[in-house]
């Protein structure tokens, strides 16, 4: 489909694949798009899928769903996004994803859901939380991204037994207004590039600002190597502080890598 509203219950079965999306698809609001395990979506560059609706996409283990370019030498950007956006949009059932070459990746916009088992590689942004996404993830890898996840003022992020490796950076907090409260545990976080965390919020009087990294591995046990990946008020006291306490000593579980 081309810049399609989709206006009906549909499916996208597995051997009618690849879909091939051009421009923005939208699944509108009352409508509930199915994607069947192991189907594979290709976008043009500078596509998107947006649901106003409800998105059921959940892949198996042997038959995760594939999403990305359908460029012929595919890069980090080449189409834009996968926006779950709206309360009705909280009711999608995501998980068992292969999410590749995406500008902003899976956005969570004004969405309460649960994902999990995504593997997110070569995108400029893997998973982008904006004002009003409350995010539980489970079992995530974000691997080989220039930014891992991003969250914005107004935003909670619950990630656990997920890895989060050589990206540029790992964990960019910042932007917006609004509370935020990330807490992240059991989890792999190491050898990113520029930052494991980056946090940029500055303390408020009518903010509350969470920043709860505790029992992760972070690719070693020493304090004063870990800070120096990670921004916060240690170099700035206008910052919120990361709590990375209870270092873990070992990677915390074995990582679920999706791949072509």
């Amino acid at each position: 489909p081309a810049g399609t509203i989709i206006q009906e219950d549909t499916i996208w079965y597995q051997d009618q694949g690849p879909f091939i999306l051009e421009g923005e698809v939208r699944v509108a609001s009352g409508v509930t798009l199915t994607i069947e395990p192991g189907t594979e979506v290709r976008f043009v560059k500078g596509g998107s899928l947006v649901v106003d609706g409800i998105l059921n996409a959940e892949g198996t283990e042997a038959l995760p769903i594939h999403f990305t370019s359908n460029e012929s030498n595919p890069q980090p950007g080449d189409w834009q996004e996968i926006r779950l956006r709206g309360p009705e949009a909280s009711q999608s059932k995501i998980s068992h994803w292969l999410m590749e070459y995406s500008k902003e990746g899976l956005h969570f916009d004004q969405v309460s859901i649960a994902a999990h088992h995504i593997t997110a590689s070569h995108n400029t942004l893997a998973f982008y939380l904006t004002e009003g996404a409350q995010v539980e993830m489970i079992q995530i890898t974000a691997q080989d991204n220039q930014y891992a996840f991003q969250a914005a003022g107004g935003t909670s992020l619950s990630l656990t037994y997920s890895k989060v490796t050589q990206n540029e950076t790992g964990f960019f907090l910042y932007g917006g207004a609004g509370d935020i409260r990330v807490h992240v545990h059991r989890s792999s976080i190491y050898g990113n590039q520029n930052w494991d965390v980056y946090q940029g919020f500055y303390q408020a009087p009518d903010r509350v600002g969470v920043f709860d990294f505790r029992e992760n591995w972070w690719g070693a046990v020493d304090t004063q190597l870990i800070e120096s990946k990670i921004s916060h008020a240690q170099d700035s006291a206008s910052l919120y502080p990361v709590d990375f306490g209870s270092i873990l000593e070992n990677h915390p579980f074995p990582a679920i890598l999706f791949e072509r």
